[in-house]
C-alpha cells in the first residue's frame, strides 16, 4: 500500500473509532443520569419549614427510630446518625434552602453497603419525618 494511503486509512480508522465510541457511551451516561435522578427523588423531600424546625424534626426523628446523633452542623444543615441493632446502620442528613423551602436528602449504608436499593427505607424516614414535623407544626406533640 502506498505510505500516503495507508496514512489515510489509518486516520480515517481512528476517526471511526472514536465516533462509534462515542455513539456508544452516550446511551450509557443518559441511563446513570436518570438513575442517578430517580435516586436523588427517593432519597430527597421538600418541606416549608425554617431550617431551626426542620432541624428539631429531623433529630427528634432519628432518636425515634434508634438512632444516636453522632455529629450536627446546623450552619450548613448537616445531621449524621448511627442505628446498632442487627447491623450498623449510618445515615447523613442534609439539608439545603431552595425557593422558600427546605429539601433534606438522605443518605444511608447498612454494614457500610449503600442503601440505593431500598426505596422502603427512604420512604419509612420521609413518612415519619412528615408525621413530626406536622406534629410540630400544629403544636399536637
Amino acid at each position: 500500500m502506498n505510505p500516503p494511503v495507508f496514512k489515510l486509512v489509518l486516520i480515517i480508522g481512528k476517526i471511526f473509532s472514536l465516533v462509534l465510541l462515542t455513539s456508544l457511551s452516550i446511551p450509557t451516561c443518559q441511563a446513570q443520569d436518570t438513575q442517578t435522578l430517580a435516586l436523588r427523588a427517593v432519597q430527597s423531600r421538600t418541606y416549608r419549614a425554617s431550617q431551626e424546625k426542620l432541624t428539631e424534626a429531623v433529630i427528634s426523628t432519628l432518636q425515634d427510630m434508634g438512632y444516636g446523633i453522632d455529629r450536627i452542623n446546623n450552619t450548613i444543615g448537616f445531621v449524621n446518625a448511627t442505628q446498632y441493632a442487627h447491623s450498623l446502620t449510618e445515615i447523613t442528613i442534609t439539608m439545603a434552602p431552595i425557593e422558600g423551602a427546605i429539601t433534606v436528602r438522605i443518605s444511608a449504608r447498612r454494614n457500610n453497603y449503600p442503601l440505593d436499593d431500598d426505596p422502603k427505607f427512604y420512604q419509612n424516614f420521609f413518612s415519619k419525618l412528615s408525621q413530626s414535623t406536622f406534629l410540630n407544626e400544629h403544636k399536637l406533640y
